[in-house]
């Protein structure tokens, strides 16, 4: 439909809007499922800020110590002698194992993974557990390091813009879409990597759903992929239709998901998506009021 086409159904919507005594709001169908990540609609809430915080600081520590080890000192026996002696070690995070009688009962959470700080001598421990500091749980299980390498990737390429048609002004009772772009090219997938000692992550990643609040009080849309570049003829869910004049500050969230490999193996799918939000003002005038 050319926009002079949508122009003139916009007055008619219009004249039939100021006849009627109610007008019925239909609500937009839901997203279709998205391949990459079937379960990110609207019922799931990404990953959170603080979260992956929290995930870049333990990754830190552990990357840290391992590249700048400190040095300690492990008091022991000396085998030959039976005498007490001090052998020079290293501070090391080491994770825990299921045959230490006195951790069995420990086990990390689907983020996170238990850490031993000890005080590692390789000539007096011969490869086992040095002795034991203190226990620490650190979010850098393999789906956090996902999450995180997902942030990476969009600090380096950017946030989306939101576009629109019609691009400002839109107009009362107009079809109005919106899609997301980078810098007003297409969108494509990311690939990035997060690691700590032993464990490397490389994750693919896609927008799985872009939701858009119109800002005039309705509904928030949502909409699959990073939604759909209007054309002449085409269909979209990301679309909304502005029942009054007046300037409207579109929030747009668009959620990235994917899969990821452990050291080579998997993939396996990300269960919680990375948002990243973008606002853009629209100005929205009365069909009637352009001039022909």
């Amino acid at each position: 439909m050319s926009l002079m086409n949508r122009i003139r159904a916009a007055l008619a919507i219009s004249a039939a809007v100021l006849v009627a005594a109610a007008t019925l709001v239909l609500a937009p169908e839901p997203a279709a499922a998205d391949p990459i990540c079937p379960s990110c609609g609207s019922t799931v809430t990404p990953v959170a800020d603080g979260f992956l915080a929290q995930v870049r600081a333990d990754s830190t520590t552990l990357n840290n110590a391992h590249a700048h080890p400190e040095p300690c000192v492990v008091h022991g026996i000396d085998p030959a002698t039976g005498q007490p002696r001090d052998y020079p070690g290293i501070w090391q995070w080491r994770t825990t194992a299921a045959t230490e009688e006195s951790l069995d009962a420990i086990s990390g959470t689907a983020t996170g993974r238990h850490y031993r700080h000890e005080c590692y001598s390789e000539e007096y421990h011969h490869g086992g557990f040095g002795d034991l500091d203190t226990l620490r749980e650190f979010q850098v299980a393999p789906q956090a390091l996902a999450q995180l390498a997902i942030d990476d990737a969009l600090a380096r390429v950017g946030t989306h813009t939101l576009s629109t048609s019609p691009t400002a002004p839109s107009l009362v009772g107009l079809d109005t879409w919106y899609w997301a772009t980078m810098g007003g090219a297409p969108i494509g997938p990311v690939t990035e990597s997060a690691s700590v000692p032993g464990t490397t992550v490389v994750v693919t990643a896609s927008p799985s759903n872009l939701r858009v609040d119109p800002g005039d009080g309705s509904a928030v849309i949502e909409c699959a992929g990073f939604g759909v570049p209007y054309r002449v003829g085409g269909t979209s869910d990301c679309t909304t239709s502005y029942q009054s004049a007046g300037t409207y500050t579109v929030t747009s969230t668009l959620m990235w998901s994917g899969t990821y490999t452990v050291d080579g193996a998997g993939p396996f799918p990300v269960v919680t998506p990375v948002a990243r939000v973008a606002n853009v003002d629209l100005a929205v005038e009365e069909a009637q009021a352009i001039n022909t």
